[in-house]
């Protein structure tokens, strides 16, 4: 009679089945042993002897990347190049040199006053580079003729002064009186007029007031000379822009004047 054989549990499972269940058990002890590698790493370290720390620990650090949080990676955006924009340079004043004529036309000056002490040009001079304009200076020996307005007759010292106290009682508005030595006498004189019209109705004045001044006066010219400085600002290429600017500057502080002329 033949023998039954009975097969074990074990032989009925497929060789491949036991393999992936070996695999599943290796795998998950991995795990739990990188686990807890990852969080008592470095006291797992400090108990070995010193010359495997740094081995495992350099292991450990392995494994503490493949557990942890990757931090994420920011791409930096390239750099964006900003374009200035540039500011328009300052516009230089063009000297004498530089300015040219049109065709047809001549250099105009602006003359903005005539100063006779230094303190007078510095404020011409300073107001006009203030609106930066281009400053000529020139220098003159002025002639002018003034009107004196003095006795015709020679006084002794005392009648002189006495008709000095008469011109200041009853000529109130005349100049005041002074006297001049001349050859050993005195004349009176009423000063020197720039303007002979008004010498002139000076002198009809005190005719009017005859006889309490009993004074017969003349009209002596005399020229005098002093020295004078110009202030101009240009040259100006033409006329019309010489006029232009006497126009924006005729109100500013200091200018006397703005006469335009070609002949500084």
């Amino acid at each position: 009679m033949p023998e039954k054989r009975i097969r074990k549990k074990s032989d009925s499972l497929p060789q491949k089945s036991k393999k992936k269940g070996c695999f599943f058990w290796v795998f998950l002890g991995l795990l739990v042993g990188g686990g807890l590698v990852y969080s008592q790493g470095d006291r797992i370290v400090s108990l070995l002897p010193l010359e495997y720390q740094t081995q495992v620990g350099g292991w450990l650090a392995q494994v503490s990347d493949f557990f942890g949080e990757s931090e994420p990676v920011v791409e930096e955006a390239p750099p964006v190049e900003v374009e200035v924009p540039k500011l328009p340079a300052k516009p230089k004043t063009k000297t004498a040199e530089e300015v040219k004529a049109q065709p047809g036309e001549q250099l105009h000056y602006v003359r903005v006053g005539g100063c006779m002490v230094e303190e007078c040009k510095n404020q011409l001079t300073k107001e006009m580079e203030l609106l930066k304009l281009p400053v000529l200076v020139k220098k003159y020996r002025q002639k002018t003729t003034y009107f004196e307005l003095i006795s015709k007759d020679l006084f002794k010292h005392s009648r002189a002064e006495n008709k000095l106290v008469e011109i200041d009682r009853h000529a109130p508005q005349a100049p005041p009186a002074t006297l001049r030595k001349e050859m050993g006498l005195w004349r009176v004189t009423l000063g020197e007029f720039p303007d002979r019209r008004q010498a002139v109705l000076t002198k009809s004045y005190l005719a009017q007031l005859y006889p309490d001044v009993d004074l017969n006066l003349l009209l002596a010219p005399r020229v005098r000379s002093f020295d004078l400085e110009y202030v101009y600002v240009g040259p100006f290429s033409s006329k019309f822009n010489a006029i232009s600017v006497a126009e924006l500057i005729r109100d500013k502080r200091f200018v006397q004047e703005t006469f335009v002329t070609p002949n500084p």
